[in-house]
């Protein structure tokens, strides 16, 4: 575990050290003239590519110490894993028409699923998408019964095909999640859980305290805005006495993962920067060039700095990232329930790793 002790039962206790964590460290982001961003905006060309293959340990060799202990100590924010390399096959069909990938991530999904579902009779799957996780589900516990809802018709054509493939009996309906559900909730013990609830879904999924069980990973902070990122009562004050602004730019952290660097859409990038160096320069550009002791304003230097500056960014995702987790499980048990957070699959399979957990 590192140098952060996740305790599992109390939540309040890991959430006080991660905000420990960015109470000392989070202000040098903001601190565009700190030894700290001087070095990341300092960085030569090879050296970012090398982290694009090497990840940060690259970029940290000849940093200065408190660069090093950022990394070292953002670096050893993790949760349990329950996770295992090899996927189960209990049915083929269904694993056919799999990537690799989300056959990883179903089977520990539903790992943890079968430790915490006893006795569930009902499950609906939100924000379904094309239905992997629901039709895995009813693959392994064919005594279910399973509706999944998505908003997105496309996906849900996607969805009941493979449902009619695998003969499994799950119903995929269009409905908008935010929307009243309880018709779709009925008798017995139900269960609501999301694979990869983007934006507002997990904090969606988490308040619908009718269920029994509750399961969502969480996705894409950047879609919530700011007011929305903290749940729980006790991460709200938290948050409110540490002084720590909040803003998009946390959610932003919390998205940039284990493999941001991948610079397929350099080009992309570059034809859009263009465009908006045309309409002026933002602020934080004109701040970051100036560290650079850059003197051109165009989109070439202004997408190195910016670059750079995200690797420095990069050093805060795995402490933002729990930092959400952790107020999730906090409102969890606010809200009457037993919580947990696991890392259910590698950061390798996806830097959307966090599973949130409340059982009634």
């Amino acid at each position: 575990m590192g140098l952060f002790k996740y305790r599992e039962m109390d939540h309040k206790a890991s959430f006080g050290e991660v905000l420990s964590f960015l109470r000392e460290f989070y202000p040098d982001l903001g601190n565009y003239s700190s030894e700290t961003v001087a070095y990341f905006l300092s960085l030569p060309e090879d050296v970012y590519l090398t982290a694009q293959s090497r990840g940060l340990e690259a970029v940290v060799v000849n940093a200065p110490k408190r660069v090093k202990k950022i990394h070292e100590l953002s670096d050893s924010f993790s949760f349990p894993s329950s996770y295992s390399p090899a996927s189960r096959r209990e049915n083929a069909i269904f694993f056919g028409g799999v990537s690799e990938k989300k056959g990883q991530e179903v089977v520990n999904y539903a790992r943890l699923f079968e430790s915490y579902g006893a006795g569930i009779d009902l499950v609906l799957d939100v924000a379904c998408g094309v239905g992997h996780l629901g039709a895995y589900l009813k693959t392994v516990f064919p005594g279910l019964t399973l509706f999944g809802i998505d908003i997105n018709a496309g996906y849900l054509v996607s969805a009941r095909r493979k449902n009619d493939k695998l003969r499994i009996g799950a119903l995929f309906v269009e409905r908008d999640a935010f929307q009243p559900l309880e018709d779709l909730m009925i008798g017995g013990k139900n269960a609501v859980v999301s694979l990869h609830g983007c934006g507002g879904i997990s904090q969606r999924i988490l308040r619908i305290h009718s269920a029994d069980l509750l399961m969502t990973s969480p996705c894409c902070y950047n879609r919530i805005p700011p007011e929305d990122y903290f749940m729980s009562e006790y991460g709200k004050q938290a948050i409110s006495e540490s002084g720590i602004k909040v803003d998009h730019s946390l959610g932003e952290i919390a998205i940039l993962g284990h493999g941001f660097l991948n610079s397929r859409s350099e080009n992309a990038i570059k034809m859009r920067l263009e465009v908006e160096v045309e309409n002026g320069v933002s602020e934080l550009d004109e701040a970051l060039l100036k560290a650079s002791n850059c003197r051109i304003l165009d989109a070439e230097s202004i997408h190195s700095a910016r670059r750079r500056y995200a690797l420095l960014k990069k050093m805060f995702f795995p402490v933002v990232e729990a930092l959400f987790s952790l107020d999730k499980a906090i409102y969890l048990n606010e809200s009457g329930y037993e919580s947990h957070v696991f890392e259910y699959v590698p950061p390798s399979i996806t830097p959307r790793n966090h599973l949130v957990i409340g059982r009634k």
